[in-house]
């Protein structure tokens, strides 16, 4: 009779922030149980209090070692989680970016349609958290 060798889930020990979690079908919730499978720690952010009830049962059965609010438009929002991350976990191996942001009246109409202030948020929001994010470590 052979035995089956248990196998230590191949993200044990990784410390994984998920940002983008709205709800239960948001891809980033997808990724945040995917890990939590494979045995991640995670740091699983909300948008604002707002948002929080509506986050907060997601995680509840995941391995959430951080659960912060996260408004990249918020000047030092990003930089208070990463000082957190930084003396919490000391550094991190995974980053699910999945934010994104626009003015409801230019989603309405065809992308060159877009206002430049509107274009601005999106980009913000969508492009310049995630090169703030990716090079955190070089502050």
């Amino acid at each position: 009779m052979s035995r089956k060798k248990e196998r230590t889930p191949v993200l044990t020990g990784k410390k994984a922030l998920i940002v983008g979690i709205a709800n239960d079908n948001s891809i980033a919730y997808g990724c945040a149980k995917a890990f939590n499978e494979l045995g991640a720690d995670l740091a699983i952010t909300y948008l604002n209090e707002k948002a929080k009830p509506h986050v907060e049962p997601l995680v509840a059965g995941l391995n959430t070692q951080i659960f912060a609010p996260l408004d990249v438009s918020r000047p030092g929002e990003l930089e208070d989680l990463f000082q957190r991350i930084r003396k919490e976990w000391g550094h991190l191996d995974i980053l699910v970016h999945s934010i994104a942001s626009a003015k409801k009246e230019d989603i309405k109409g065809n992308l060159v349609d877009c206002s430049a202030d509107g274009s601005a948020l999106a980009t913000d929001i969508a492009v310049h958290s995630f090169i703030r994010m990716a090079c955190w470590r070089r502050r």
